[in-house]
């Protein structure tokens, strides 16, 4: 499996967001689109964030689209909950693909190896 952004030239890869894993905080649906390439066929669930009504985890916490949003920045604590990761730092959250991510991944991977089975 290969991981990377949107736009990264990737054959022909599935997107994954956050919102369609029930992801956000503070009413708002985490808008975290990576993209997958893997060696077994999956189809990806649909994007589901409401339009004006998402939050991004990136940069150093310092953003003026969540101070327009929300009238402040995103705290840690909601940048964890968002994420569905209650252990990292803001550092580490920026560069993190959400587990909810990984666990889709890993079970569309064991339906596939049992189907070869």
């Amino acid at each position: 499996m290969i991981e990377n952004v949107v736009g990264a030239p990737l054959p022909s890869p599935i997107e994954l967001c956050g919102a369609s894993f029930g992801l956000g905080a503070s009413g708002l649906d985490l808008n975290r689109h990576r993209r997958f390439q893997t060696s077994f066929f999956m189809l990806a669930p649909p994007c589901q964030h409401r339009p004006g009504k998402t939050i991004g985890v990136y940069g150093n916490g310092t953003n003026s689209w969540h101070r327009q949003k929300l009238g402040r920045n995103l705290t840690v604590a909601e940048q964890r909950e968002a994420m569905g990761i209650d252990w990292m730092t803001r550092a580490e959250l920026v560069q993190a693909i959400p587990p909810a991510y990984t666990k889709f991944i890993g079970e569309q991977l064991l339906q596939a190896l049992e189907a070869a089975a």
